[in-house]
């Protein structure tokens, strides 16, 4: 496999979430309607708690989606590994907590073992289920009650960068789905965000060609050191897992991903001074602890990559921390920022490999 597969993947990310996007949030409610019947009858959605599930892409994916949940909907969002609820991990029962709670897994090719086996052990239980994949006819979706179905047109074989991006938008619209369903939002407000994902897709193709251009000359710092640490905070953890993922499955390279607070705690303890830190910020609640890392770790000779809307990097640069910035476009909000940050994290990966002269997955696909 070329790594230029990856790039191409990345160029595709805007174009996809162009696509028009009301029918899947039509099924979003539907299958929310669907599942309030079958737990409590023809009643409003009490949902209070989504546990979001999957493994690797699919994982860091739930992870970046939790803020949707918790900032749409107005509930809890739990992201727990589906490793962990395959091996007894025990979520609450429905008799017990009322319908309040479901289960939201994901699996982008729908044949992802511990997954099906995590939908299985919460539908023992009673709990709502509901799979976001790829594959209506894979085991995944055959064991939950409903699916929201993600297929990418002319998708081809490649480390998760267009089905990450699908993923995590299945997560998004079940979370607007779902304010709706419980009166958070309105829907008039809900086809706003629907109208502004498609206009960050159109961002992201006018933004590409200087999100590649920083990534190649990044990636040339990076295939000089033995490793890098990725770190993130709040709704930059899952991006900052991904773009770690992505850098060890194509470019074979060590890639510690923490999240921020961890990283000052732990890994700065590391002695590899030469090693970078990656940091993937975002505009909101969270940008002054991250900004507040990125400068704790220069103050220590960490040499910093910040992948950040402008006005972070600039902010960071008048206080005189040195760091190399892939600047992202400003005014993303928070919800939205994974789609976004999936961009370079991509770029980067295939950037690195081709430094480097390595091929996807060590080679082997």
């Amino acid at each position: 496999m070329n790594p230029k597969v990856i790039l191409r993947q990345a160029l595709a990310l805007g174009d996809d979430l162009q696509r028009p996007l009301e029918d899947l949030f039509d099924q979003a409610l539907q299958i929310l309607d669907q599942l309030q019947v079958q737990a409590l009858g023809p009643a409003p959605a009490v949902l209070e708690t989504v546990y979001l599930t999957g493994c690797g892409d699919s994982y860091h994916a739930a992870l970046s989606a939790r803020c949707a949940f918790q900032q749409l909907a107005g509930v809890e969002a739990i992201a727990i590994d589906a490793g962990t609820l395959a091996s007894g991990l025990t979520l609450p029962e429905s008799r017990r907590i009322s319908g309040r709670v479901a289960l939201i897994a994901v699996s982008a090719s729908g044949r992802t073992d511990k997954v099906a086996q995590a939908l299985s052990s919460a539908r023992s239980g009673g709990l709502p289920t509901i799979a976001v994949c790829g594959a209506r006819h894979e085991p995944v979706a055959q064991t939950a009650e409903a699916t929201l179905l993600m297929d990418l047109p002319h998708n081809e074989r490649s480390p998760g960068v267009r089905t990450y991006q699908a993923s995590l938008l299945g997560m998004i619209l079940l979370a607007l789905a779902l304010g709706v369903r419980r009166g958070a939002i309105s829907e008039a407000h809900a086809q706003h965000w629907l109208t502004q994902i498609g206009g960050l897709g159109r961002s992201i193709n006018v933004w590409g060609i200087t999100c590649r251009e920083r990534c190649e000359a990044i990636a040339a710092r990076l295939a000089r050191v033995p490793f890098v640490f990725v770190a993130g905070s709040g709704p930059g953890v899952g991006p900052a897992m991904h773009g770690a993922a992505k850098l060890i499955e194509c470019a074979g390279m060590l890639a510690v991903a923490r999240e921020a607070e961890e990283w000052w705690h732990v890994d700065r303890f590391v002695h590899a001074p030469e090693a970078p830190l990656l940091v993937f910020a975002t505009e909101g609640q969270v940008q002054a602890a991250t900004t507040e890392l990125a400068r704790r770790a220069s103050g220590v000779g960490r040499p910093l990559v910040l992948i950040a809307p402008r006005r972070i990097g600039d902010s960071l640069q008048g206080d005189h921390t040195p760091a190399d910035l892939l600047a992202c476009p400003d005014g993303v909000p928070q919800v939205l920022a994974a789609l976004l940050l999936g961009v370079p994290a991509a770029m980067l990966a295939a950037a690195t490999a081709i430094q480097l002269g390595r091929r996807p997955f060590l080679g082997r696909a």
